[in-house]
This record gives C-alpha cells, sequence and structure tokens, in this order.
C-alpha cells in the first residue's frame, strides 16, 4: 500500500509480545511494522484487579490475562489523542457489563480517540 495511507488494525489477534504461548515474535512482526504507530497502549483499571501481581495487567484485553486485542493506526495521517481498554473497576458505574456474572465476552473492548492529520 501507498505509504500516505491511513488505516486502522482492529481486533483480537489473539497474541501478545510479552505474554502466552503464541509462536514467538508473530505478534511483534505487526506492531513493528512500519507503517505501524504501536507508540501508545491502551490501558484500563480493571486489567489490574484481574491479575494483580502481573505487571502487564494494566494492558490486557482478556480476562485470561493477557493482551490479545489491539486497535493499530497507521503512522501517516492519524494522531492519537486518547484511548483505553474498557475494563471498568469493581468500583466503577459500568462495571456491571464485565462484573463476575454478566460476561459478554472474555475480551474487553480496545478505542483509540483519533485526529485525522495531514
Amino acid at each position: 500500500m501507498p505509504a500516505d495511507t491511513r488505516f486502522v488494525i482492529l481486533g483480537d489477534l489473539n497474541a501478545s509480545p510479552d505474554e502466552g504461548d503464541g509462536i514467538a515474535g508473530a505478534v511483534d512482526q505487526v506492531l513493528d511494522a512500519t507503517p505501524v504507530n504501536e507508540t501508545f497502549v491502551p490501558v484500563s483499571p480493571g486489567g489490574p484487579e484481574n491479575a494483580p501481581s502481573n505487571p502487564f495487567a494494566e494492558s490486557h484485553t482478556a480476562d485470561w490475562k493477557m493482551r490479545a486485542d489491539y486497535a493499530l493506526p497507521s503512522d501517516f495521517g492519524l494522531a492519537i489523542e486518547d484511548g483505553a481498554v474498557f475494563w471498568p473497576a469493581a468500583t466503577q458505574d459500568l462495571y456491571y457489563l464485565v462484573g463476575p456474572d454478566v460476561q459478554s465476552s472474555d475480551h474487553r473492548l480496545v478505542y483509540l480517540d483519533l485526529h485525522i492529520v495531514n
């Protein structure tokens, strides 16, 4: 694709650069690709509650304790303003959406606020 192409890679890659039993270095090929902006790692307050002793917990996106889901914009034409993993802490109002008895998925939503630039 041309170097001046805007894109966002979204989804469940079921792979982490730091944890899990996936093929070593596989997700790094995506994260380290020249046109991908991987500088912003979304985090949540709920991840650390799920795995208090895990140093990567704030970036976890799956309740089985791993960063498995991504929102990766292009380096070209998109600036990251903010983002997060939607995983409220047990004390937050929206926790009931991911709480232990009402789960729609074992994965959490990852989102970015992007600004289009020239």
